[in-house]
């Protein structure tokens, strides 16, 4: 018996880079890399459209866009296995400086 998402039709997977695969886990490290870079920040926008350029597929085979770049930035499963936990804190405060509107 199938539960969850999985009843309505579509698969539960693994998230992007977690699979085991090496590449996509160096892809996940270099979109951290480029949104956290010290010097020259790297927009979500840009981000997806350097991976489009580079040809790197989704998980999917599709191409990148801004949301799905920080759907990676925001995913909390990353943590240890393809990034440490300060590199993620930093993405998620420079996320948060992202937001429109005042700060919570």
């Amino acid at each position: 018996m199938r539960d969850g998402k999985q009843r309505a039709g579509r698969a539960i997977s693994v998230p992007y880079g977690l699979d085991g695969d090496p590449v996509a886990a160096a892809v996940v490290r270099g979109i951290y890399a480029d949104f956290c870079h010290p010097y020259a920040h790297a927009t979500l926008s840009e981000i997806a459209k350097a991976l489009n350029a580079d040809e790197v597929a989704t998980q999917r085979g599709g191409k990148w866009h801004a949301s799905s770049v920080r759907y990676i930035l925001q995913n909390p499963a990353y943590v240890p296995e393809v990034i440490d936990a300060e590199v993620y804190e930093r993405a998620q405060a420079r996320l948060q400086r992202l937001r429109r509107g005042p700060p919570k």
